[in-house]
């Protein structure tokens, strides 16, 4: 039940930060409809990249968790019993998180919306940040205990690195 209510809070994000872009975009800042030149179709296809490799990393992710993170054959899906430290998760302990953090971004560059890049996919990325540092953390340290602390001593929240931005894109999961 709390992954499915996180999925629904993570679809409430990208589609009322869209919806609210639209009308802050028209309202707020007076825009019909921004140029379609050269710029625009840059920029959309920047964000479109983006777009398409938060996807496939987070597939990436997902497979390793899936993978590494589930002893029992019975648990619910997206649920684990086990804590991952190899792979990705050797890099980072949000791997799955980073990346569902960029597509707000990604998002709202593909639609070239000002208020949505500048004001509420910042916002929304930091609504996940907080959301990890009050659930995703407390929760993870009660069903693991000091293996999660031991692991948080030694292991970042997150990496922007060169070698983890590239490992998130690779089939880490079949690295243990």
């Amino acid at each position: 039940m709390k992954s499915f209510f996180r999925i629904i809070i993570w679809f409430v994000f990208i589609f009322g930060g869209i919806g609210l872009s639209v009308y802050l975009d028209r309202h707020l800042l007076h825009l019909k409809e921004l140029q379609r030149g050269v710029i625009y179709y840059i920029v959309l296809g920047i964000g479109s990249m983006l777009f398409a490799n938060a996807f496939f990393s987070t597939g990436n992710v997902g497979r390793a968790l899936a993978k590494y993170g589930r002893k029992a054959k019975d648990l619910p899906r997206m649920q684990t019993d086990q804590l991952v430290t190899t792979g990705i998760y050797a890099m980072m302990r949000h791997p799955m998180n980073q990346t569902l953090m960029i597509f707000p971004m990604a998002i709202a560059i593909m639609i070239v919306s000002p208020s949505f890049i500048f004001i509420i996919a910042p916002l929304e990325i930091l609504a996940m940040y907080i959301m990890i540092l009050l659930i995703e953390e407390p929760e993870t340290r009660k069903k693991f205990g000091k293996a999660y602390d031991d692991y948080c001593a030694k292991t970042p929240r997150f990496c922007f690195k060169w070698e983890c931005l590239k490992a998130l894109t690779h089939n880490s999961y079949d690295k243990k």
